[in-house]
């Protein structure tokens, strides 16, 4: 039971997994370490499996052992801190620095061990209460300092000794947490641009031919000036050597733009290699610049190093992996944005490169592959990234939710059904938010200075 509410993902239920946690250290050891660890991968990463089989359209006894690598690879790590804890250390060890182990973990895997899941901050109440925080500390260290606080008042309810210590910190860790929130400022904003979102209309089903999507699509231009967003792959792989591309640019009124997904197909060396691209058209004669995808998905989009060294890729249907491109930026009514595609927007690396260039975000995704409960945690994902940036970020969604993503103090639009077309309009902002001007250096030290501090505070006195 305590196990469903980690990482507080399930808004105040998540508080329960403390109280198993510190009721199961003293006796924890690695076995069950091993089926803590398993149940967690599943609980958080679960969501990713369904879109594996429809997306590559794998049987159940080909895509699972693919999953299950996946969880093993990305969960390694969170693994070995574990097996540290239950092999070395006595109960307060296993309590007080399990978040600093859980820190590490999804700082490693962030930085490119795996898919990118969405932590305690993601959910309510926790965004409503800790998010205006974001900007100065980052979703990971809001969700280290939550983690703390649960099992630190587990520890004041559970324990014999140090009850009133563990109470004081847990609320105190809650409220400062909380009080940074009050401080952080909102940037100065330029003028507003207006964006016309447009997923795919619903009447099209789930899965239309692109001949089918491309009509739709100019079927509802607007005549305003607009910078128009289509979601990523509305455009048959080679649309250049066809007439799509033409047709959406030709289409094109004084004052607009558009921005559509596809696959790409360039001769490299003696063969052809897929890329998954923005194709971003403005009026004239025919031409178009390009964005490729930098941070590729696991299995899906490319074979991993490591799953090449375990023979995995024999069981990958696809022959012809995609290829890694770099970071692109585009000017509209002059004003820069970056451009991203799908699980990009989950990535802090990926914010990184491209925080001080851009004054606001587009991203193009397609949601249908996804089940209900994997839209929910990508939308609480993109909620908590939005926030730690002081950009507008918008997002335009086939089979999801499109619009752009709520951030606080700021009225920035609506999300828009997929078999909806809708006007959003946004701020843009040059400056660079105080966390990724700073705070992912000083982050890490200050989670292991309050790890061991803990630590510290409910040793056992020497006699």
């Amino acid at each position: 039971m305590g196990l469903w509410g980690l990482p507080l993902g399930l808004g105040w239920l998540g508080v329960l997994w403390g109280f198993f946690w510190v009721k199961a250290a003293p006796s924890l050891n690695w076995r069950t370490a091993l089926g803590f660890l398993f149940i967690l991968s599943h609980l958080q990463n679960g969501w990713v499996f369904y879109a594996l089989l429809k997306g590559g359209d794998w049987p159940l006894w080909q895509g699972y052992p693919l999953f299950l690598s996946l969880l093993v690879f990305t969960y390694a790590l969170l693994g070995l801190f574990l097996w540290v804890l239950t092999s070395f250390g006595g109960t307060k060890a296993r309590v007080f620095l399990f978040p600093l182990c859980y820190y590490a973990f999804v700082w490693l895997r962030s930085e490119g061990l795996g898919l990118v899941g969405v932590g305690p901050i993601g959910s309510e109440p926790w965004v409503s209460l800790f998010g205006p925080a974001l900007p100065l500390v980052g979703a990971r260290f809001a969700d280290f300092l939550l983690i703390s606080a649960s099992l630190l008042l587990a520890w004041g309810i559970l324990a014999s000794k140090g009850r009133q210590r563990a109470w004081g910190l847990g609320l105190g860790l809650l409220a400062w947490l909380y009080t940074l929130g009050l401080f952080a400022k909102l940037p100065t904003q330029g003028e507003p641009v207006v964006l016309l979102v447009m997923p795919w209309s619903g009447v099209l089903g789930d899965s239309p031919s692109n001949e089918a999507v491309v009509k739709d699509y100019l079927s509802r231009f607007p005549k305003e000036p607009r910078l128009i967003l289509l979601p990523e792959s509305a455009l048959p792989k080679g649309a250049e050597m066809g007439r799509d591309l033409e047709q959406l640019q030709s289409a094109l009124a004084p004052g607009q733009a558009i921005l559509v997904g596809g696959d790409r197909q360039e001769l490299g060396g003696d063969q052809f290699v897929n890329y998954n691209a923005l194709y971003y058209l403005t009026p004239g004669p025919f031409d178009f610049s390009l964005y490729k995808k930098q941070f590729l998905v696991p299995f899906a989009e490319y074979k991993p190093s490591w799953a090449e060294a375990l023979g995995l890729p024999y069981l990958i249907p696809r022959s012809a992996p995609y290829r890694i491109g770099v970071p692109v930026f585009f000017n509209y009514a002059g004003v820069t944005f970056g451009p991203g595609i799908c699980f990009e927007q989950y990535r802090e690396a990926w914010y990184r490169d491209r925080e001080a260039s851009v004054q606001f975000y587009s991203f193009s995704s397609r949601e249908f592959l996804f089940s209900p409960m994997g839209k929910g945690v990508l939308a609480q994902a993109g909620r908590v990234m939005a926030r730690q940036s002081y950009k507008p970020v918008v997002k335009v969604v086939n089979g999801g939710l499109s619009g752009v993503v709520e951030r606080p103090g700021q009225d920035l639009g609506r999300w828009v059904p997929k078999i909806l077309a809708g006007e959003v309009e946004v701020r843009p902002v040059a400056e660079v938010s105080p966390y990724y001007r700073s705070g992912l250096y000083w982050t890490p030290l200050l989670v292991v200075g309050i790890s061991f501090g803990l630590l510290a505070t409910f040793r056992k006195k020497r006699e």
